[in-house]
């Protein structure tokens, strides 16, 4: 493949890849629709490449080729020659628990090194998440852009704003599901084991599940349960409640998070984002000794999170009753500080377009 790569001649296009067993994320959404009518873009899914279908993953595998810029959030395929793209990696998130080159057991020498070589630019949240980018991607700190990460728009734009940047139109589906609601909880865990275990990690007994339903009757609340993409759902009849759904296939989280009130998750990012709203984040971890030995974390976990860690469901609705304005604690500011004081994600745009226009 590399002789092919080294062969054809290049293209002034932009083609956003997006990693087999993956979606695209909001990253890579709104940089899409921030460049589609500036340059020649193409989308590329790498779900499309496949032994069965022969001529589509060539056509992937071509376009990927004649690209000039590629921007990805996961990783590229193997083939591609250094120094024949430019490639952007706007990577989905802030690590807080160990990725890539911090997890060398889970992944080949040879993927690490490749991913590491091909990567031209790396986007990051600050100049603290900067650090921890390098050291997870093993990249030089003259690759990273760590003004905000662009998906960070969908948060602080208004409506009219918003509706150009929101490629699935998702914003209006989300209102719909969320009406007539007094408060709207998301819980959004993420995966356990290995990327391909499919496990769930959110399992009640039935004496939780009966106090949830009843809280959530109580309160007028609904619960809307996001998995990760390398998760699933054993339990079935949990979707039956008329006070949750699930909105695991909802393509651009961010949109979600909009309507949000209050975020459960675990050893997810995605209250990273949810800060910019400044709103209530519970941390809740049943299995945090277990986590930590077989996946484990960049720096101590209860320091690296918003709020005060739990481990059981009843202090989970403890937490739901009798809120504490934790968005003014010390824990909160810390956080926001970290990721967002002077975060920018209009730059991070600018930046990744002057850099484009300087490989054309």
């Amino acid at each position: 493949m590399n002789l092919v790569d080294l062969i054809l001649p290049k293209k002034n296009k932009v083609c956003f890849f997006i990693t087999a067993r993956t979606t695209w994320d909001p990253n890579q959404q709104v940089i899409y629709a921030s460049l589609k009518d500036k340059f020649n873009v193409i989308v590329v899914d790498g779900n499309n490449v496949s032994a069965t279908n022969p001529y589509r993953s060539l056509k992937c595998f071509y376009n990927i080729y004649r690209a000039r810029v590629i921007i990805f959030d996961h990783s590229l395929p193997l083939g591609l020659v250094a120094n024949k793209h430019y490639c952007i990696n706007v990577w989905h998130g802030s690590p807080i628990k160990k990725i890539r080159c911090l997890l060398k057991n889970r992944f080949t020498q040879q993927f690490l090194d490749y991913q590491s070589t091909i990567t031209d630019l790396l986007i990051s949240n600050s100049k603290f998440d900067s650090i921890q980018m390098q050291n997870c991607f093993n990249v030089g700190h003259e690759k990273m852009v760590s003004t905000g990460l662009p998906r960070n728009i969908y948060l602080t734009v208004n409506e009219t704003e918003l509706k150009p940047i929101d490629i699935y139109h998702e914003h209006h589906q989300i209102k719909q599901m969320v009406e007539g609601y007094s408060k709207v909880l998301l819980w959004a865990p993420t995966y356990r084991g290995n990327s391909h275990d499919f496990n769930d990690p959110l399992k009640l007994t039935d004496v939780e599940e009966t106090l949830l339903h009843r809280y959530l009757e109580d309160t007028n609340s609904l619960l809307l349960v996001r998995y990760h993409k390398f998760s699933s759902c054993s339990n079935n009849l949990f979707y039956l409640h008329r006070n949750i759904i699930n909105v695991s296939d909802i393509k651009n989280q961010n949109i979600l998070l909009r309507s949000i009130d209050t975020v459960i998750t675990d050893y997810s990012s995605i209250w990273v984002d949810f800060l910019i709203l400044k709103r209530p984040v519970i941390i809740y971890c049943t299995d945090l000794e277990n986590y930590e030995m077989n996946h484990g974390f960049i720096h101590d976990f209860s320091s690296s999170v918003p709020s005060k860690v739990i481990n059981n469901f009843s202090q989970v609705l403890e937490a739901l009753k009798f809120p504490l304005d934790e968005t003014d604690s010390e824990f909160y500011d810390v956080q926001y500080k970290r990721y967002h004081q002077h975060s920018n994600a209009y730059r991070t745009i600018a930046t990744i377009e002057d850099k484009i226009n300087l490989q054309f």
